[in-house]
């Protein structure tokens, strides 16, 4: 399975962090359900927690070898994966970020959890959350030319020569925090 075109892929394949037997585990293989614990609830707990997330979408986790491969079916082309079920985790939070910041890619309605699981019986469905900062940050840029009074501009650029700033991050940086603040 690959990684969204724009995103660069950050896990490499590993050993799993617990290789023990699956059927040991509950089925687990690894999954840290303190850290995560829906993995651990049954289908109707599941659908009381995926109510409290604003907004998610249900992926499927099945392990392959050794890794934990993740498919976001509602979300096309959106699919990573990890050596471990914590690292395949935090992967999907960040793939479904990245594909969802590129307009041209196709989200369809979303699946149930139901269906997923007919769908994929030996597979775990667990929801991912829609990371909002994640998702800004592969946003794309925008150039613009702006008018700045010389003494404004002035001080901007001895601040961001003192702090190693670019003038365009810092510009963005103050314009986000002024925003957020007002």
């Amino acid at each position: 399975m690959a990684a969204h075109p724009r995103r660069k892929a950050r896990s490499v394949r590993k050993g799993r962090a617990n290789d023990s037997d699956p059927k040991t585990q509950g089925g687990h293989s690894g999954w840290d359900s303190q850290q995560h614990p829906q993995a651990s609830r049954n289908q109707a707990e599941l659908a009381s927690y995926e109510k409290r997330i604003m907004e998610y979408f249900n992926a499927v986790f099945t392990e392959e070898d050794a890794s934990v491969l993740v498919s976001i079916p509602d979300v096309e082309i959106c699919e990573t994966f990890g050596g471990c079920w914590e690292e395949a985790y935090e992967n999907a939070v960040d793939a479904l970020a990245a594909c969802l910041s590129v307009p041209e890619t196709i989200v369809h309605a979303k699946s149930s959890l139901d269906l997923l699981q007919s769908k994929h019986p030996d597979a775990q469905i667990i929801p991912i959350p829609v990371d909002e900062k994640i998702k800004q940050s592969y946003e794309q840029t925008k150039r613009f030319n702006g008018i700045f009074p010389q003494s404004l501009l002035t001080a901007v650029d001895e601040y961001r020569a003192k702090t190693g700033w670019k003038r365009s991050a810092f510009l963005a940086v103050a314009a986000k925090e002024y925003i957020e603040s007002h």
